[in-house]
């Protein structure tokens, strides 16, 4: 019996680096069957149309503050033999695209890295490898910008842009012609903090961050007595509010907080998580992919070059109208599939207008002079389907138009 304890405590030490390599070959396993999944919810390019806006103007403007953003990424093909790349972007205040760019540097490799101005690095290394999906996360705190790739940091440097839009794109973005990548982007997600270590490991692990800072994040700052306790705030005016008594390290503009109660007094802090989340195991459908951060930064999706690699048979529009004649919902461009009808129309409106609604500009093949009501209404159609995949909406005067369109594939 002894030999038999012996023996068994003689291979604990051996248990324990077997334990430890089995745990991490389990995390590797997790990690890629995390992104094979969360890839399926993504958006696939095959080389034809490059650019995919968030909103209709962008992220709220970041300004120098900190953020961060993740995607996973799988690239299928490249052209090695010119300076190619597929991108997350953000734009500056002076219009200069600068981009966290997955491509080829100067000698082939296919890589990782930062370009533009306002940088003070570019990395290029052999970390991507062709149908292998990665994820990519940047962060920017305090001025200084990270690279991290399958959540182990690669690169950092000096990020002294100053943000005031974000979209993504596969390809070459000057040049049609030079659409050389093709690949899929997933799970593209953008924070308005820098993301602390224990986060980067849980969003490369699970998918996710903590819940609370998951969502709900907004660059419209909230006043001392809103608060939601146990979120994270980041201080934009001090005012009358003692933020060291509920949670703040000091009463300092900029300052990161989690809060412990409401607060009170006049001072504002800004709501931390995410302002854009592309995938949150929500299927989409057709031509708008829904924001799942709160804040309905839905993309518009191009009629063909991009399209959802596991779409759902019924799909939802979520779009504003503020004009007084004609808007054409989803700029111009086919917004709901042909093959589709349409099995509700939700117009939630801030005045009384009369609105008239087209497949056509000026057009009332859905709805003729429907008087709605501030508030919400339903509207009754004359007919769910489209021959033109157009939505036109006529209002009689300039109050908000909130629309809600529920579609369906007939075939």
């Amino acid at each position: 019996m002894s030999g038999i304890f012996e023996n068994t405590l003689c291979s604990i030490p051996f248990q324990g680096n077997y334990l430890a390599t089995a745990s991490a070959t389990a995390n590797t396993l997790d990690l890629a069957q995390t992104a094979a999944l969360i890839e399926r919810e993504g958006l696939r390019f095959d080389g034809t149309a490059n650019l995919v806006k968030i909103g209709s103007s962008g992220i709220s403007p970041q300004g120098t503050s900190d953020f961060s953003y993740s995607v996973l990424v799988n690239l299928s093909s490249y052209d090695p033999t010119v300076n190619s790349f597929g991108s997350i972007f953000v734009g500056t205040t002076t219009g200069q695209i600068n981009a966290f760019y997955f491509g080829v540097d100067l000698t082939g490799k296919l890589g990782v890295g930062i370009t533009g101005a306002g940088w003070t690095f570019q990395t290029a290394t052999s970390v991507l490898a062709l149908n292998t999906p990665t994820i990519c996360t940047y962060i920017r705190a305090s001025g200084i910008g990270y690279i991290y790739v399958n959540g182990a940091f690669i690169s950092s440097g000096t990020d002294s842009n100053n943000y005031s839009q974000f979209c993504f794109y596969l390809g070459y973005y000057s040049s049609p012609s030079s659409y050389v990548i093709k690949g899929s982007l997933a799970a593209t997600r953008f924070f308005n903090y820098a993301l602390t270590q224990a986060e980067i490991t849980a969003l490369n692990g699970r998918g996710m961050v903590t819940l609370p800072e998951q969502r709900g994040g907004s660059m419209t700052a909230l006043t001392a007595g809103s608060f939601i306790v146990g979120k994270k705030y980041r201080i934009v005016t001090v005012g009358t509010t003692s933020f060291t008594a509920i949670g703040g390290s000091a009463n300092t503009v900029g300052i990161e907080f989690t809060a412990t109660g409401a607060g009170s007094g006049t001072g504002t802090a800004l709501p931390l998580g995410t302002l854009f989340e592309q995938d949150s195991g929500q299927r989409n459908a057709g031509y708008q992919l829904l924001d799942n951060s709160g804040n309905n930064l839905d993309l518009i999706l191009p009629a063909t070059g991009v399209s959802i690699i596991d779409p759902a048979m019924r799909g939802i529009i979520r779009f504003t109208t503020t004009t007084s004649g004609n808007q054409q919902i989803g700029g111009t461009q086919v917004i709901i599939p042909t093959n589709a009808r349409i099995s509700s129309w939700v117009i939630n409106s801030s005045g009384t207008p009369n609105v008239t609604l087209g497949d056509v500009s000026a057009g009332a093949q859905y709805r003729a002079s429907a008087a709605v009501v501030s508030g919400d209404n339903q509207i009754t159609l004359l007919t769910p389907f489209t021959s033109t995949g157009n939505l036109w909406v006529n209002s009689s005067t300039t109050a908000t138009l909130k629309h809600t369109i529920m579609w369906e594939y007939i075939q």
